[in-house]
């Protein structure tokens, strides 16, 4: 074979080649970068749901002081009535003692 076949072998051989090689570069720097960007989208929502979650809990915790403050009064109330009342029936029932 001459020398100019043989260069024209290798040079349709490489052609391919580094064409297949550039094309795989480009394919894997694309899929690195929408790697990272995926990534840093979920470390985003990670930090963003974690600040969420932190104001539902101070939110709730809250919630529960309220609650046990209001069930609280609501006993006081509860109390204070079950007093007055018990108050009345004594009265009550003195009076009907005194009047037989």
């Amino acid at each position: 074979m001459s020398d100019s076949i043989f260069k024209k072998i290798i040079i349709g051989i490489s052609i391919p080649i580094l064409f297949l090689i550039i094309s795989w570069t480009i394919w894997t720097t694309k899929n690195v970068f929408s790697c990272q960007k995926i990534e840093l989208s979920l470390q985003n929502y990670i930090t963003y749901n974690n600040k969420h979650n932190d104001n539902v809990f101070n939110e709730l915790k809250d919630l529960n002081k309220s609650l046990n403050e209001g069930f609280q009064t609501l006993n006081n109330k509860l109390d204070l009535s079950i007093k007055d009342n018990s108050k009345i029936l004594l009265d009550l029932q003195k009076q009907i003692v005194q009047n037989k």
